[in-house]
């Protein structure tokens, strides 16, 4: 069996003792009513919105990055168990752990760390207690160029070994002379 099937499964049969224990169940098959709050059955479930993403546009490989990442739902039942993050480098799962779930408005800080140069468009989803997705993300486009260290090897030799490049150390004097007159 699929294990995010089987997780599913776990949860639900975790959540719906601490339903029946907190409140009375309708026998209608559209609304389960809790204390104070009415969670929709599959049939009227709406699937979350699609995660809103923020952080950095930018940064160097090998550096962790932090992105907060919004999680909201139209049914406002606070039932939000799975969310995926696609850095552009596979997908990367997030569960919120068995007997819990992502209040709506949850922002939760999801890092990454790049591994290669080039141009990323992170996205992500999620999924409500009814098993329904949501659709991906907008990207958030990210650069992750080379590490900007260069170093000028012809600098680097003349500043070592002064007396290899006799003419660029006449050059360099006469510079500072002239510089320094002014």
């Amino acid at each position: 069996m699929n294990k995010k099937i089987l997780s599913f499964l776990i949860c639900m049969l975790m959540i719906i003792p601490v339903i029946m224990a907190s409140g009375t169940i309708e026998k209608n098959l559209n609304v389960v009513k809790k204390t104070n709050s009415t969670f929709p059955s599959v049939d009227d479930n709406n699937p979350p919105n699609p995660p809103k993403i923020e952080g950095p546009l930018s940064g160097k490989i090998g550096m962790t990055y932090v992105y907060n990442i919004t999680l909201t739902d139209p049914d406002e039942d606070d039932q939000m168990f799975f969310l995926e993050v696609d850095f552009g480098e596979g997908i990367e799962h997030e569960d919120c752990g068995c007997g819990k779930s992502w209040q709506n408005g949850t922002i939760l800080e999801v890092s990454h760390r790049w591994k290669n140069v080039d141009d990323y468009g992170i996205t992500a989803r999620v999924q409500d207690g009814c098993g329904e997705w949501s659709e991906w993300s907008d990207p958030l486009f990210v650069s992750m160029p080379k590490n900007k260290e260069t170093t000028n090897l012809f600098i680097l030799l003349s500043n070592r070994c002064p007396e290899s490049f006799p003419l660029l150390e006449r050059v360099m004097g006469l510079l500072e002379r002239t510089v320094g007159n002014r």
